[in-house]
């Protein structure tokens, strides 16, 4: 599971996530 919460901080990170099945990636502060 260690490696899908890093991948998760991975995607958080990126400016524009294309995934849209996480709804936390989908979502970003600027």
């Amino acid at each position: 599971m260690l490696a899908f919460s890093f991948f998760m901080a991975i995607v958080r990170s990126l400016p524009h996530a294309p995934i849209n099945s996480f709804p936390q990636g989908h979502v970003s502060p600027g």
